[in-house]
């Protein structure tokens, strides 16, 4: 998928998605970033870094509640 490929943080380091079953799940590496509709960069990280399974969650709340607003939340880990 390109759009994971390509996604940055805002500082412009690249961002690495979850795989569907992730070694590295437990660890806290994994963060929240927001991103506007279409774009590669992120505009914020909106968590510290936690583990997958609390990103994930926060990720569901956030979607679930952002009423239409041009934006999307995603969770990723820094590459490196």
């Amino acid at each position: 998928m390109t759009f994971q490929r390509n996604a940055r943080d805002a500082e412009g380091h690249y961002l690495i998605p979850a795989r569907a079953y992730e070694p590295l799940r437990t660890e806290p590496l994994w963060a929240v970033y927001q991103f506007h509709r279409g774009s590669y960069a992120a505009v914020a990280r909106l968590t510290d870094f936690i583990d997958l399974a609390a990103a994930r969650i926060a990720v569901d709340a956030l979607n679930g509640n952002r009423g239409g607003v041009e934006h999307y939340f995603k969770v990723f880990r820094l590459a490196g």
